[in-house]
């Protein structure tokens, strides 16, 4: 079975400094142990077998430390970086919830155009991604608007935003027929931290 488990990094300079940390800003003291706790949650499961990681400082140092609990090496695409926008702003608008009902989410009318040219960057990491991978389980550690992107693709819709907290897990399947929605925004690994 081919199952993604999704992840944003943990903490960075930046959500704690604003602007003044940079946008390619390195992980908090609590961001670290985040990413710790994560990677010692997931060695204890024994459920990862390939990691993937945005090239962005907090990303990929989120990456290396859950890598050392797992003895795997991290690889980097480009593709998953993060969008220089706010995603959940660009997306499509719905006048009614029924509206929302029944949207094309590849429908590409929908959403602005600098979202839609995300969306095929987030889409080609995917695949580029899934294309090496008959089986076993893929952690992608990336950021708010390139996994709340990826699930929206996997899922077929636009039609919803994600909640994507600092290394929580989101985790889909491929059942052979289809994707499967395991959880989302799983965090079992950071209650009392």
């Amino acid at each position: 079975m081919l199952r993604l488990l999704l992840t944003r990094h943990g903490q960075s300079q930046w959500q704690v400094l604003g602007d003044e940390a940079g946008s390619d800003s390195a992980l908090t003291d609590l961001g670290r142990r985040q990413a710790n706790r994560l990677g010692g949650w997931l060695a204890s499961k024994g459920q990862v077998d390939f990691i993937y990681a945005s090239p962005l400082q907090r990303a990929r140092e989120t990456a290396q430390l859950v890598a050392a609990h797992l003895d795997l090496p991290v690889h980097l695409v480009q593709d998953l970086q993060e969008a220089w926008f706010f995603t959940s702003e660009e997306l499509p608008a719905f006048s009614t919830p029924l509206a929302a009902l029944g949207s094309r989410g590849h429908d590409h009318t929908q959403g602005t155009q600098v979202y839609r040219a995300f969306r095929s960057q987030v889409a080609q990491a995917l695949r580029a991604i899934v294309d090496q991978h008959q089986d076993g389980t893929i952690l992608i550690v990336a950021h708010v608007g390139t996994i709340a992107t990826a699930i929206r693709l996997l899922l077929g819709s636009d039609a919803f935003t994600v909640s994507v907290n600092n290394t929580t897990l989101h985790s889909l399947a491929w059942n052979g027929k289809r994707w499967q929605l395991e959880y989302i925004d799983r965090g079992d690994h950071l209650v009392d931290l």
